[in-house]
């Protein structure tokens, strides 16, 4: 099997899980009940002790082959096949420092769990906010945008993946600000507030 399509297979595999979780952020526009319920029903499956190990191990061969077909292809001079590319190294950044933040938590912290509340901790002040907002903005479009490259490339179908590209970039930013309370205050329990204090810059 050759990396292209180890690449793609492996994709369609941690997209699942990807489309869930994303959607699961995305009930926070109904509120933070809504968001808790919708992880706690997800939780049951991808936090399988089998499922779990599983699941790390796709995202980090998902992403060395990533790298390896860069590598090989070097850097193009399409603008979708860049943008492909582009978003794959958010992405890879994105994902490898995410999940590596959320074992840290996990390990550390017996008290906090990485739910809304974890994630609404970090944009939630300054000079926090500063690096998470755009942080979270870009890893959710750098996905979006990695798949509005494929349609524009495999499928030939550009103004598709242009309504992809402009539509996620509007719910990206419309979820960081609604993290962030500008739509309804999210109130932090208390160790996430010691949380963020104890990891402040």
């Amino acid at each position: 099997m050759t990396t292209q399509k180890a690449h793609r297979l492996l994709g369609i595999a941690v997209l699942l899980f990807v489309a869930a979780h994303i959607g699961n952020h995305f009930a926070l526009f109904l509120g933070v009940e809504s968001h808790l319920a919708v992880q706690e029903s997800l939780r049951v499956i991808y936090r399988h002790p089998i499922v779990e190990p599983l699941l790390l191990l796709g995202v980090l061969a998902q992403i060395v082959l990533g790298l390896k077909l860069l590598y090989k292809r070097g850097w193009p001079k399409r603008f979708w096949l860049r943008m492909q590319s582009l978003s794959g190294l958010v992405m890879a950044a994105f994902l490898t420092q995410h999940i590596s933040a959320v074992l840290w938590t996990r390990l550390s912290w017996e008290d906090v769990d990485t739910n809304i509340y974890w994630a609404a901790s970090v944009v939630s002040r300054a000079p926090h906010a500063l690096y998470f907002m755009p942080y979270y903005a870009l890893g959710m479009s750098a996905l979006f945008l990695h798949f509005a490259a494929f349609i524009a490339v495999r499928k030939r179908m550009p103004r598709l993946a242009w309504s992809i590209l402009c539509g996620s970039v509007v719910l990206s930013v419309a979820f960081v600000a609604t993290l962030s309370g500008a739509f309804f205050p999210i109130e932090l329990p208390e160790p996430y507030v010691a949380y963020i204090e104890a990891t402040g810059f």
